[in-house]
């Protein structure tokens, strides 16, 4: 596991980003400066997302972030897909007392039909590792026994599919990768939908200036 690291002030609140599977931190690079330059203190964490299963890596996070922050000192987190599901085990099963807020984009929290394919057919085992398969869409996948959120969450949406490629795999509105619909979760603050694809939607300005607007202020700029 590695990180990057943008510090601020002695007093600035901590933003932790967490990508997606089997990208790294270099995909939430554009989120590390522009926190970084609105005075948050960034830790861009890459966690081995093909290897870990979710509840792992969560432990491994935590544990890092028990060596890295001062805990007088507000810890909010920025995710991007898998990393979401991330997020919200390891506030379940290591709750962090200087939480603040959570802004995840596109967050398989109901599953990916994607997972359930991989599950089916003969594909390379980095992409049916254990991590994917916990993100199916089936009742009692890992992922849906994750409870409601019980923090301020702000999620960002995306809802441009590939289009015919995509078509048979998902029934509804759609990023390419997770339907608009399993983003959701009860207890969330607030959920906006933006015109990007899932895959490319960390490099939005308009995404980051809205995941800006709701750790600033608890809501999104509708």
């Amino acid at each position: 596991m590695k990180i990057r690291e943008r510090t601020a002030t002695p007093t600035a609140d901590y933003v932790v980003l967490l990508h997606g599977f089997n990208d790294t931190h270099g995909h939430m690079l554009l989120f590390e400066k522009r926190l970084n330059a609105l005075g948050y203190h960034v830790i861009n964490i890459d966690y081995p997302s093909h290897k870990l299963t979710i509840d792992e890596t969560a432990y491994e996070i935590a544990a890092l972030l028990d060596q890295k922050i001062d805990r007088s000192r507000t810890l909010h987190f920025v995710t991007h897909s898998m990393g979401g599901v991330v997020t919200r085990c390891l506030l379940q099963m290591y709750p962090q007392a200087n939480l603040g807020r959570v802004v995840m984009l596109s967050p398989p929290h109901h599953g990916s039909e994607w997972a359930d394919i991989a599950e089916k057919i003969n594909i390379p085992q980095q992409l049916r590792s254990a991590p994917i398969l916990q993100l199916r869409t089936k009742p009692d996948s890992f992922v849906q026994q994750l409870g409601d959120v019980e923090f301020e969450l702000g999620v960002i949406g995306a809802n441009r599919s590939f289009g015919a490629f995509t078509k048979p795999v998902f029934n509804g509105e759609n990023d390419g990768v997770v339907a608009v619909d399993s983003m959701k979760v009860n207890g969330m603050k607030d959920f906006i939908v933006m015109r990007k694809l899932h895959i490319t939607m960390v490099f939005s300005p308009r995404v980051i200036g809205q995941t800006a607007h709701f750790l600033a202020n608890g809501q999104f700029d509708h």
